[in-house]
């Protein structure tokens, strides 16, 4: 429910700044049952990170870097944090050039491989674009297009997926 964003816990602020964020979201109320619809928050995102922080012992900036982002030979990125030596925000704000996000993209497409070497599982990325129950739109933190709806012009791709981010930020992907 995590990964799909349908945990059913009320959402958190976004910290602003100002206090400690994990404090607020392990004590985030259940607002409507896990698996029953699709809410866009912070505190989904932010609370499986916290898993991989406990999972893997490490901050989840440093997993990140370590497991991903020096694998693919991406520059230097930032995360903002909720206070200085704080929580990090999972759910938004990394900062990174253009052409590592692009790299980000071609691991997606290639099914977690990149210039031949595994760096995500094989059948990951098809699992984080199976569609979820509560809105078939998206999967795992991607947009999908295999979807349809009355009045709206199908992708001419059925296989395309989008990463989203803020201000607009799209990345779109079409493995075929």
């Amino acid at each position: 429910n995590l990964l799909q964003s349908t945990s059913g816990l009320v959402p958190a602020s976004a910290g602003g700044g100002h206090g400690d964020l994990l404090d607020e979201l392990l004590r985030s109320p259940l607002g409507a049952p896990p698996g029953s619809r699709r809410r866009e928050s912070s505190t989904d995102a932010q609370l499986l990170a916290l898993v991989i922080e406990r999972a893997s012992r490490e901050r989840y900036a440093a997993y990140l870097s370590r497991t991903v982002w020096r694998r693919i030979g991406a520059a230097d990125a930032w995360l903002w944090l909720d206070r200085p030596g704080g929580t990090a925000h999972a759910d938004c704000c990394m900062f990174a050039h253009q052409g590592d996000w692009i790299r980000i993209g071609q691991l997606l497409v290639r099914d977690g491989n990149y210039r031949g070497e595994e760096l995500i599982r094989p059948g990951w990325v098809t699992l984080l674009r199976t569609p979820t129950r509560a809105d078939p739109k998206y999967g795992a933190y991607l947009r999908l297009a295999a979807t349809e709806a009355p009045g709206v012009e199908p992708y001419a791709a059925a296989d395309l997926f989008a990463v989203e981010g803020a201000g607009g930020n799209r990345m779109w992907l079409v493995p075929s």
